[in-house]
């Protein structure tokens, strides 16, 4: 007996392949937690389950074999086993990506039987398209350093900016291995121009082919354009924070002086308490640079000022050293009339400068989530395929009221920011 072909599995292990080929952002970040989301071969996720994460804890180690008092004699409060877990409900909403087809079945059943078959391919190609920006989307909002480029002459990022980025990750004891840039074209050939030896005519033809650029300031560059520009408005006089600011803080109240009209900033704006420093996460000792945030949504600053309640991502809420869960990432806590200005403001009122961003990043700053999805679905044949920490289910199901069958491609992806202090975004001005 001839084995029997499942036309559905056939299309899930197409489109998954392809997917995962032509993924670039989420086969670079964490996604070691696959064994904590499915098993490959249980039945998926449902809409309304429920999903944990834990964020990485912090520890920190005192001198001495006295629990209560360190070597020199100084007081020890023990501290919180801390990990910050994140909860999400699988939804049916922006985290699900679909494509819908009414195929010719006998057509299809043929093509797939052949070797070469394309069938899949396009379904794979466009979900890979669409989970790389969103995921992309939700990673930004998680970067917690940002600078703008100076670069040398007339372009607008040099090597040193590049260097600078390595070094603020090298500074917050970031892993030196499993780094990546991503780097717009347009930011790729500005820095090509600047420095002609590292983009030679044969390395330009492997980007045309491949994307991959080259090992350089100690992560892989990949040329991308999926990394969306950004504006920023011009803000006129000074800002600074309202209120003071606790520990665990996931927002900022920013008092902010009269403009000369409504000023709309975006999600990914950076912003920056000045004289305020960073610390290193593991010596919870100043790396020499003022704390930086990033506005986890869109902004508005009226024309006529006021306060202005600018919320964190999770995994970047404010601490200082009197947290007890180890997790300091500010020389103090930001106290009302503290100086913060945004990173990319021009000061000309009407003036709205557009930037490219390049993103550098160590793979545990963020993870991939992509949930399998169910795959006993009565009345339709479903098939998953699962690899690598991508899920990809195919469904076929029997329309009686329009005698027609629809086959539909679907996903459920989202990223998250882990370890905020391991990426860094250079604004690259576009004019």
């Amino acid at each position: 007996m001839a084995d029997e072909i499942s036309v559905n599995a056939l299309l899930a292990k197409n489109s998954l392949a392809i997917m995962h080929n032509e993924s670039v952002f989420p086969r670079t970040i964490d996604n070691q937690l696959e064994s904590q989301l499915g098993k490959v071969g249980s039945n998926g996720y449902k809409t309304g389950s429920t999903v944990s994460i834990n964020r990485p804890a912090r520890v920190v180690s005192t001198t001495g074999a006295n629990l209560t008092i360190d070597a020199d004699g100084n007081a020890i409060a023990l501290n919180d086993f801390v990990e910050d877990p994140i909860t999400f409900t699988v939804n049916n909403t922006y985290d699900r990506l679909k494509v819908a087809h009414s195929f010719d079945a006998e057509q299809l059943e043929l093509e797939l039987t052949k070797e070469s078959s394309r069938i899949g391919d396009p379904q794979g190609l466009q979900l890979a398209n669409d989970l790389e920006r969103k995921m992309m989307k939700e990673a930004l909002v998680g970067v917690q350093n940002g600078f703008v480029a100076t670069g040398v002459g007339a372009f607008k990022i040099s090597v040193d900016d590049v260097l600078y980025a390595q070094a603020t990750l090298d500074s917050l004891t970031c892993p030196m291995e499993n780094r990546t840039m991503l780097i717009p074209p347009f930011a790729r050939a500005q820095l090509s121009g600047q420095n002609a030896t590292l983009f030679t005519p044969t390395t330009n033809e492997a980007i045309l082919k491949k994307g991959y650029i080259n090992e350089y300031a100690g992560a892989s560059m990949h040329s991308y354009n999926m990394l969306p520009a950004i504006s920023i408005p011009a803000i006129a006089g000074s800002a600074s924070v309202t209120t003071n600011v606790a520990d665990g803080a996931s927002s900022v109240t920013v008092t902010f002086g009269a403009q000369t009209g409504n000023k709309v900033f975006p999600a990914g704006t950076v912003l920056t308490l000045v004289g305020n420093g960073r610390v290193n996460p593991e010596t919870r000792e100043s790396i020499g640079t003022d704390y930086t945030f990033t506005a986890k949504e869109s902004f508005t600053v009226l024309a006529g000022g006021g306060n202005v309640v600018i919320t964190i991502d999770d995994s970047a809420k404010i601490y200082s050293a009197s947290d007890n869960g180890a997790r300091q990432n500010i020389e103090a806590l930001p106290q009302s009339g503290d100086v913060v200005t945004i990173v990319g403001a021009s000061t000309s009122d009407d003036n709205v400068t557009v930037f490219d961003r390049v993103l550098m990043y160590n793979e545990m700053a963020f993870t991939g989530v992509c949930l399998p999805l169910p795959a006993k679905l009565s009345g339709a044949d479903a098939q998953r395929a699962d690899y690598d920490g991508f899920s990809l289910r195919v469904t076929t199901q029997y329309d009686s009221t329009s005698d027609d069958e629809v086959t539909r491609f679907d996903i459920w992806g989202r990223a998250i920011s882990q370890r905020a202090e391991y990426s860094v975004v250079i604004f690259v001005p576009k004019a």
